[in-house]
């Protein structure tokens, strides 16, 4: 998907969003509303979004709205991201549920169709992966390995994330937020440049063997995991 705003003026209007509080109010996704705010796909600008509520009485809706603009704008920039690398391409389909880019793996010499999911450390995990990270950070700029935790994280989230369009079991790449200091980890999604710098790095060396491996059905999946820790 090209866009039609620079990443950094994309970073500037998703940090908009980060002056109201980030609500679901005990709404979950669903097709429905949906399908009365699909408008969200069509700017990335705050103020379209919140002409739009205005224009079809959509108040009530206005959180579960404003997040999903939020999401799905920091989703296309983090995907511009990985395609920034030289092996890994684009989806020309914009309408496959279940590809966003390929990666062609260099060791295999094959190509792999991934989805992909920017999320939130889930609550389920919070309070071991924050302790996790606590015990085991210095003064210096060491990488905490939380990859030990990707099999167990990754169970959980094809189980209990995206139940709706993006219900799936094929190949996933997860990247998971953590801040460790304000537990604000839904801010990180607008802080573009933090994550191509970090997103970047890591991709630089990753092979399909850095995956989780599992079966489904007849299917072997694959699901990549890269932590976000700020």
């Amino acid at each position: 998907m090209k866009f039609n705003i620079s990443v950094p003026d994309l970073e500037i209007q998703l940090k908009r969003r980060r002056a109201i509080p980030y609500n679901w109010r005990g709404k979950k996704q669903n097709n429905g509303d949906d399908k009365k705010s699909n408008f969200i796909y069509s700017s990335p600008y705050f103020d379209y979004i919140q002409n739009k509520i205005a224009e079809y009485n959509l108040e009530n809706l206005s959180d579960y709205i404003w997040n999903r603009w939020y999401n799905f704008w920091s989703a296309k920039a983090v995907e511009s991201i990985f395609v920034e690398n030289k092996n890994i391409i684009a989806e020309r389909d914009a309408k496959n549920k279940y590809s966003d880019f390929s990666v062609y793996d260099e060791i295999s010499k094959k190509k792999f169709q991934f989805d992909h999911k920017t999320t939130v450390i889930p609550k389920y995990f919070e309070s071991k992966i924050l302790k996790y990270i606590k015990d085991n950070t210095d003064n210096t700029d060491n990488f905490i390995d939380l990859h030990q935790f990707d099999a167990a994280i990754v169970q959980w989230l094809y189980e209990n994330q995206s139940q709706e369009q993006r219900k799936h079991w094929n190949n996933r790449f997860f990247v998971i937020l953590v801040d460790t200091t304000k537990k604000e980890h839904w801010k990180i999604k607008s802080e573009l440049s933090f994550l191509h710098s970090h997103i970047s790095k890591y991709l630089s060396s990753f092979t399909i063997e850095d995956c989780v491996q599992f079966k489904h059905g007849e299917n072997k999946v694959f699901a990549g995991v890269f932590w976000v820790v700020r």
